[in-house]
């Protein structure tokens, strides 16, 4: 076997010597080591095998290229050798201890997507995922481990990319409200001057208005253009990259350890792909566009209730009834926000929302159950998200309001004309 992507050729000869020794089989288990290194070689997943002491033995083409190391630098090193430079993914070093050998010969568990941040030779940190299984010789004894290591940067990357534009987006907002609370501020010492300037203030209250929905409005199509990007650019993207791996699959591997470890980078990818999902509909869930207002607030009750664990129903009678995309939209922020709120409220135990026809308005009405809601409840996510709400549907001569409930209690009101 080649010194280059071989088994290291002490423990070569050491297989060798054990099954010469009269074993008719020693042809045949030669021709499969082969066949197996031929397999591992050609994957496009890094395989690295240690020994029960911590010395690496194996590392295939791809384990090299992602290391930047040669076969026999691999195999020099120990798991704990200085020469290692691993951190997490914050960049704090680890310790030999808490690497993941020591971790898996403690337990004798495998680990899955072990995330970690390596320093490679050409003075590149580089952010890999591993997944490590432990290995037993016949008579149940950790005998090593073997790893399956992927280069994970550019997802890495992708991910931060968008952890920063969404951290920009809300800092342009809350720098924009910032200004829309200085601008309040400025309207209200104007209102104790004296009815002799409510012409002006009320200019001026127009002007908060338009800014305010101009606000909105950007941040709306901010939202959609970044759900369109991570959607369809980066979906689509994986997607393709995908259907290549399953073509190399397809002409060029065999065997039933090529199909499990494909199946390992499939898992990635599928999980990719529901990151992307994620973020694009907590942007703008495209079924609101795509099936409207009613499939839409049913989706929103459905992950709140997935997420808080408060159950959740929505009860529609819209009929023939229908909104453009602009009041949908308005009435679905507003739900939204309302239940943002309402995940703060300790006691909610259920959520009911009604929407209806009333003459040529639209209603939709939010009850939390048991004592009600108040106003205070409806500003626990943001002390303005009460005054938001109002400004936005007031953009469509709509409101927003706290009512008396069938019960004791008391539950929110949107209306919007049709």
């Amino acid at each position: 076997m080649e010194t280059g992507h071989g088994w290291r050729k002490g423990r070569q000869e050491t297989t060798m010597a054990e099954t010469s020794s009269g074993d008719p089989g020693f042809t045949h288990d030669i021709h499969n080591i082969k066949r197996l290194e031929r397999m591992l070689w050609l994957i496009p997943t890094g395989i690295q095998v240690v020994d029960s002491e911590g010395r690496n033995v194996y590392a295939n083409r791809r384990a090299q290229e992602i290391l930047g190391l040669s076969f026999d630098e691999i195999t020099r090193r120990y798991s704990h050798s200085p020469e290692w430079h691993i951190t997490d993914m914050d960049g704090n070093p680890l310790a030999p201890q808490d690497r993941i050998f020591h971790r898996v010969k403690r337990s004798l568990q495998a680990l899955y997507d072990q995330k970690l941040m390596v320093w490679r030779p050409d003075r590149h940190w580089i952010a890999i995922s591993v997944n490590a299984q432990p290995l037993f010789d016949d008579d149940g004894v950790f005998n090593g481990l073997a790893s399956a290591i992927t280069d994970i940067t550019d997802i890495v990357l992708m991910e931060r990319e968008l952890v920063r534009r969404q951290e920009q987006l809300e800092e342009t907002v809350r720098q924009r409200t910032l200004s829309l609370e200085q601008l309040n501020r400025r309207l209200q010492r104007e209102i104790e001057v004296g009815e002799g300037r409510e012409v002006e203030l009320e200019s001026a209250n127009r002007r908060l208005q338009a800014l305010s929905l101009f606000l909105q409005s950007s941040r709306e199509r901010e939202r959609s253009r970044s759900a369109y990007r991570v959607h369809d650019e980066i979906g689509q993207n994986l997607t393709v990259l995908q259907m290549a791996l399953k073509n190399v699959e397809k002409d060029y591997l065999e065997g039933e350890g090529a199909v499990e470890a494909m199946w390992q980078v499939y898992g990635i990818m599928d999980q990719l792909l529901e990151l992307v999902n994620t973020i694009s509909e907590e942007l703008r869930p495209p079924i609101l566009d795509d099936a409207g207002l009613g499939a839409a607030m049913e989706w929103q009750c459905s992950d709140f209730q997935d997420k808080t664990g408060i159950p959740s129903r929505v009860e529609q009678a819209l009929g023939e009834v229908s909104l453009d995309l602009e009041k949908s939209t308005a009435v679905f922020r507003i739900l939204q926000e309302i239940l943002a709120n309402l995940a703060l409220r300790p006691g909610v135990q259920r959520v009911e929302v009604e929407t209806k026809p009333q003459g040529d308005m639209l209603v939709m009405t939010v009850d939390g159950g048991g004592e009600g809601i108040e106003e205070r409840d409806l500003q626990r996510a943001d002390p303005l998200s009460l005054d938001f709400m109002r400004e936005y549907i007031g953009k469509f001569s709509g409101e927003v309001g706290i009512i008396p409930s069938g019960g004791k209690g008391r539950m929110v009101v949107v209306r919007v004309p049709l």
